[in-house]
């Protein structure tokens, strides 16, 4: 029969190898904890910093799911490097046990932050970023944002009456730039002035640091104060826009003072549903898709104002939009525009202007748009412009331009 003595050393073995058993299992936990947030975190941060620059209809949600992602991937992490430093202060050699505790603070610190951040998107979503890093008067203010909602002050309406007698003067040239940022103005309009060009188009996205008066400085280094200049509404420009537009309306107004033939001539809210007629050239800037104005009443407004060229004579006819759809242009961007506009400045024979994507390019002859690759057709190939190669532009038929 078995001593006493020999159940007590059996029954400590087996409690020995159970607490081992039980001690693995706690560090194999601890490590799948740490991955496990590791990989929420490392799914969640990117998303948290690039909504940012996502569509105005995407960025809200977007914002909402990283904080989804960051809050439960931070409380992963924590408690997996906390489990594992107790387990190393009972059994692991002292370097590890300091390493980890090194890990423990600078998670507690770093993760525990971002945790915060996480929950706090978590529990308001959109309204967050909205209300707090879209807002020009907050000291949270994104000023680099590009999914931020239009401005809450009033937009400005350049309310002028259209005039069609202006004749295009030959060799006119006019100069199109989008997202050219302010850092990169000075040695852009340098370039436009030794070109030649008699009027500047922006086509959104102007300065990428909220900085209206930084980019009249600009203006007026490289053109006068009265050179004609034109913008269109980017997504990285919507908190502010009333800026943008004041500065602009203030050039305009210098630009028909100084115009002694009366040929420039605009009517709308500045670069978000504006028609303006400049030397005999037809232009409409629309926000379509970019964050300020309703889509809806843009898409309605643009047929009447295109024909409204057309009723005039206005042979050359411009259809200014910042952003874009996924199958015409050469980057990745998405579809953020929707195909009605294309449609509408395709029938009326105007020309078509995106920019958004950071590419500069253009297409062949087209003759028409749609949802599918086969549905955008080409017209005519023209790979480089000649006296016997020349794409054609009237309705029906155009050409679109990526500045």
């Amino acid at each position: 029969m078995a001593s006493l003595e020999d159940n007590l050393v059996k029954k400590t073995e087996a409690d020995v190898a159970a607490d081992e058993g039980w001690k693995n299992k706690v560090v194999f936990l601890s490590v799948a904890s740490i991955v496990a947030g590791s990989l929420l975190v490392l799914v969640g941060f990117p998303l948290f910093i690039g909504s940012a620059g996502l569509g105005i209809n995407s960025v809200n949600r977007t914002f909402h799911l990283s904080g989804l992602i960051l809050f439960p991937g931070c409380a992963f992490l924590m408690l997996g490097v906390w489990k594992l430093r107790k387990r190393s202060r009972m059994e692991l050699s002292k370097a590890v046990s300091i390493v980890l505790g090194v890990l423990f603070y600078l998670f507690m610190i770093c993760f525990g932050i971002l945790g915060f951040v996480g929950f706090v998107l978590m529990v308001s979503g959109g309204a967050f970023y909205n209300n707090v890093l879209c807002d020009y008067e907050s000291p949270f203010y994104l000023k680099d944002s590009g999914g931020c909602p239009c401005d809450k002050r009033d937009l400005i309406v350049v309310d002028d009456t259209l005039n069609f007698t202006g004749t295009t003067p030959e060799n006119f040239t006019v100069a199109f730039i989008g997202d050219i940022g302010i850092d990169y103005m000075d040695s852009a309009f340098s370039n436009i002035v030794d070109e030649g060009a008699d009027m500047l188009i922006i086509n959104g996205d102007l300065t990428y640091a909220s900085d209206a008066d930084g980019m009249e400085e600009k203006l007026n280094e490289s053109f006068g104060s009265v050179f004609p200049v034109f913008i269109t509404v980017g997504n990285h420009d919507t908190s502010i826009w009333t800026d943008y537009q004041r500065v602009n309306a203030e050039r305009y107004q210098r630009v028909i003072e100084s115009n002694v033939d009366d040929d420039i001539h605009c009517s709308g809210s500045i670069g978000v549903d504006q028609v303006c007629v400049v030397k005999g050239l037809g232009f409409v800037f629309s926000g379509i898709g970019s964050g300020c104005g309703s889509n809806d009443e843009m898409n309605a407004n643009l047929g009447p104002h295109l024909q409204t060229f057309e009723s005039n004579n206005v042979t050359w006819k411009h259809c200014l939009i910042h952003k874009n759809q996924r199958l015409l242009q050469t980057g990745t961007k998405e579809d953020e525009v929707g195909w009605e506009p294309y449609e509408t400045c395709l029938e009326q024979g105007a020309l078509m202007y995106n920019s958004h994507e950071h590419a500069y390019a253009r297409t062949h002859q087209l003759d028409g748009f749609g949802p599918n690759e086969a549905d955008i057709t080409v017209a005519k190939e023209v790979p480089s412009f000649s006296p016997e190669l020349s794409i054609d532009i009237e309705a029906g038929s155009t050409m679109m331009i990526l500045n």
